[in-house]
């Protein structure tokens, strides 16, 4: 049996100790976002009727689990205020039945509070993404390179990956079941297992639908999956969205574009709201002004750019797969941002942030390997 190097035991003991730390946060110092006022009504409303009841019961449950300024900041929120304007606002939560499931599972499972069980379902999901992530099918490169890439994308910048395991949103469950599903198709899995975390995944938030559907048809196309199956797990991710869009009394596309962008009225069920395309376009160049801007964007496109390089100079025998899963993703993140510009929400992104960065990582690897090797061998004749 070969004994693991002593610097791939640190590594993945650090790995270890960054994500525990992540997950810690989660649980210990949430954030106490709003969105969790919406999400924690959504749950509520299955059990009562009445506006005000949602609303009182909504208040006092983050009353008890938030600090008084945070309390007093969401409590006069215009659009948390009144509980007339509250429940207009859900239905824009209630379209994400998976997230508001889980936080009632937990609740009723553990007895913790509705709201640390909002922040506990995202700080559990980033546990489980690491251990994803620590198991994710890197081939051409050792763990000691993919695990500090890893840490570095956690870690690196304003509202780095770390940040979704402490907020009360389905971003975190919607990434883990993205990444778990994409996971499970490299590593040969079943198709049935890319189908069911696909499509939890599109009841966690229905944008995966973007991510999950271009890839199914992907490796519908490079044969890895059946014609027919395919087929027919993206015509039940459209009948799953449309029919979860009807319970939840979603108000469109365009009307939560308006009011997402332009104008957050409070009574949103009664408001006329109306999309011109100079208003899309202003909206599209604002993101993108924003995309062009981040360094986290910038770091990935050139590590993108390297690792197509990398695979041009060296190729590797299957680096096809991953040049066209690197293109596939970057043309997901692009039509992402065309349906909703939110440049600048991280947190929306981070599914296709890890695919990136584990394609270009297979990318480099081989031409990586030659150019360190290349390296040795003329520090070796230097020395002779």
């Amino acid at each position: 049996m070969v004994k693991p190097k002593p610097d791939a035991i640190l590594i993945k003991s650090a790995y270890a100790v960054m994500m525990f730390l992540a997950v810690s946060q989660g649980l210990m110092s949430p954030y106490g976002n709003w969105d969790m006022l919406c999400y924690l009504g959504s749950v509520i409303s299955w059990q009562e009727a009445s506006a005000a009841t949602v609303h009182g019961q909504t208040l006092a449950a983050i009353k008890s689990a938030l600090p008084a300024w945070l309390f007093d900041q969401h409590s006069q929120n215009p659009l948390s205020r009144e509980a007339r304007d509250f429940v207009q606002v859900l239905p824009m939560c209630q379209i994400k039945p998976l997230y508001n499931g889980a936080i009632w599972l937990f609740h009723a499972v553990t007895t913790a509070s509705l709201p640390a069980s909002s922040w506990s379902v995202s700080a559990l999901s980033f546990a489980a993404l690491a251990i994803l992530l620590w198991r994710w099918p890197i081939r051409r490169v050792s763990p000691s390179v993919w695990l500090p890439a890893v840490i570095l994308l956690t870690w690196a910048g304003d509202l780095p990956m770390a940040s979704l395991a402490r907020l009360s949103t389905p971003d975190c469950l919607c990434v883990t079941l993205s990444i778990a599903a994409i996971g499970f198709a490299l590593s040969g899995r079943p198709f049935s297992w890319f189908a069911l975390a696909g499509w939890l995944a599109t009841l966690a938030r229905p944008d995966a639908a973007v991510l999950i559907g271009a890839f199914c048809a992907y490796f519908a196309w490079s044969g890895r999956f059946g014609k027919l199956p395919s087929v027919c797990l993206l015509a039940a991710l459209v009948a799953s969205l449309w029919l979860v869009g009807r319970l939840a009394g979603s108000y469109g596309w365009e009307k939560m574009f308006v009011y997402t962008f332009f104008s957050r009225v409070p009574n949103l069920a009664e408001a006329d709201l109306r999309l011109s395309a100079d208003m899309y376009w202003q909206a599209l160049s604002g993101g993108f002004a924003l995309f062009i801007a981040a360094p986290r964007t910038i770091a990935l496109l050139v590590l993108s750019a390297l690792g197509l390089t990398g695979r041009f100079m060296r190729p590797a025998a299957d680096g096809r797969t991953h040049r066209d899963l690197l293109m596939l993703t970057w043309g997901c993140l692009g039509l992402r941002f065309l349906i909703w510009p939110a440049w600048g929400e991280d947190r929306f992104y981070y599914g296709y942030f890890i695919l990136i960065l584990a394609c270009s990582v297979e990318l480099i690897g081989p031409y990586g390997q030659a150019l360190w090797q290349r390296v040795q061998n003329h520090r070796q004749s230097i020395a002779e």
